[in-house]
């Protein structure tokens, strides 16, 4: 399996550790919650919580509404999915809410590798 993605560890990135990933990575995503769209920086992609310490219906629904009017593509990012959830986690139940609201609005899921051939990247 060829590993083309990066996640920043912590979300922490730097101009250097951009331009060193670039050589072997397709792509790398920080932290910093949004949606990419427009002039995309490939090495230090937004991404967003799906942790329920984070994020909640209301503001689930008010991403993908913004995603739909940007015409972008959004990354969700966590660590497990579970009953009780560590703190970098979510339940079952947000996550098929994130799941529904994609399915709402039409919206494609896929993973990093898939959105970057689909964008032409």
């Amino acid at each position: 399996m060829r590993i083309e993605n990066f996640a920043y560890p912590y979300g922490l990135g730097s101009v250097w550790r951009k331009a060193q990933l670039a050589k072997t990575f397709r792509s790398s995503r920080g932290i910093i919650p949004g949606i990419n769209s427009g002039v995309v920086d490939l090495q230090y992609l937004r991404s967003t919580p799906l942790i329920n310490r984070h994020i909640d219906e209301e503001r689930i629904d008010g991403v993908f509404d913004a995603l739909v009017d940007s015409n972008g593509w959004l990354i969700f990012y966590g660590h497990d999915v579970a009953s009780e959830p560590s703190p970098y986690g979510c339940t079952p139940s947000l996550l098929r809410y994130a799941l529904d609201a994609a399915a709402k609005r039409n919206v494609t899921i896929m993973t990093v590798a898939g959105a970057l051939l689909a964008a032409g990247a």
